[in-house]
């Protein structure tokens, strides 16, 4: 019964013995749906408890969003450091993974076996420096405004800019 359950069951056939550290009975887990991609379920730290009880006071609130912008130098084909960056997020949990709070007692993380990062690239070559910039600013707001919602996977994105023909400027938002 127990193997059917996990070849047949919609939702994924995940147990509770699947996820032993995020402590949820076969009811909630059904309930949950979290489908066949789901790689691990583990409760937050006390840190992340602290950043969605703030994210969830003052959804508007930047405390928690951050933007890192890198300059590379010789980068030749943007597509090969967008493919370099799907490599970093598919070996690295944290950056597979969203938060589920709704109708459990306690929250947990949830981590994905896949998923992808969003990447927009941008051509700015044409703009002078000060366009430049100025385009940058534009962009940080827009991407500020649309903000991170803990629930969605992936908690971050990557902006990929081609200023010259051999240097991007790289905006990762987390």
């Amino acid at each position: 019964d127990l193997l059917q359950h996990c070849l047949n069951h919609p939702t994924g056939g995940t147990t509770p013995s699947d996820f032993p550290l995020a402590h949820l009975d076969q009811h909630t887990l059904d309930r949950l749906n979290l489908g066949r991609n789901v790689e691990d379920v583990h409760p937050l730290t006390p840190m992340q408890q602290g950043m969605l009880f703030h994210t969830l006071l003052a959804p508007d609130s930047s405390s928690y969003f951050e933007q890192t912008i890198l300059s590379l130098e010789g980068v030749t084909d943007v597509r090969a450091l967008a493919r370099a960056w799907q490599t970093v997020t598919d070996a690295t949990p944290v950056l597979r993974s969203f938060v589920v709070h709704q109708g459990l007692a306690e929250p947990v993380q949830v981590v994905l076996r896949d998923v992808t990062v969003p990447v927009v690239t941008e051509d700015w070559r044409g703009l002078s420096e000060d366009e430049q910039r100025a385009a940058l600013r534009e962009f940080l707001a827009r991407d500020e405004a649309a903000g991170i919602d803990p629930t969605t996977p992936p908690l971050s994105r990557v902006a990929l800019t081609r200023l010259t023909d051999t240097r991007v400027q790289i905006v990762w938002t987390f």
